[in-house]
């Protein structure tokens, strides 16, 4: 195992294991914007993937740390390091079945492009 500073949690963790729980097919959305055809425009969201992820619950301290940075973050969404996904982090929106996700931060843990960890508020799904 092996044993490092992983993520978001900046625990010493076996981060091989802390990884185990993608069991969620998660779609990654980017906003594209078009015109409405009377000089404004509109925006829609194109799917960049669908991943195998974990989703979860922030723990009281990384709420803490995180709303200075982020207000109203709720959830954390961990993934393999995607390169496109990882382009668009803290414009895109996330989706799980009924479960709507809008992505306000990411960090690349250890800067190795091996996973991605978002942090996002749940909210009611509008426009997917």
């Amino acid at each position: 195992m092996n044993i490092r500073a992983c993520g978001l949690t900046g625990q010493i963790l076996g981060c091989d294991n802390m990884f185990d729980n993608f069991d969620k097919r998660v779609i990654f959305k980017k906003p594209v914007k078009t015109s409405d055809g009377r000089g404004g425009h509109t925006t829609k969201y194109e799917t960049i993937d669908t991943v195998w992820a974990g989703i979860d619950s922030l723990k009281a301290y990384e709420t803490v740390k995180y709303q200075a940075l982020y207000p109203g973050v709720d959830t954390k969404i961990i993934l393999r390091y995607h390169p496109t996904i990882a382009s668009f982090a803290n414009k895109c929106r996330a989706f799980h079945n009924s479960e709507f996700y809008d992505i306000k931060g990411m960090i690349n843990p250890s800067k190795g492009n091996r996973y991605l960890e978002f942090v996002a508020i749940e909210t009611v799904n509008k426009d997917g």
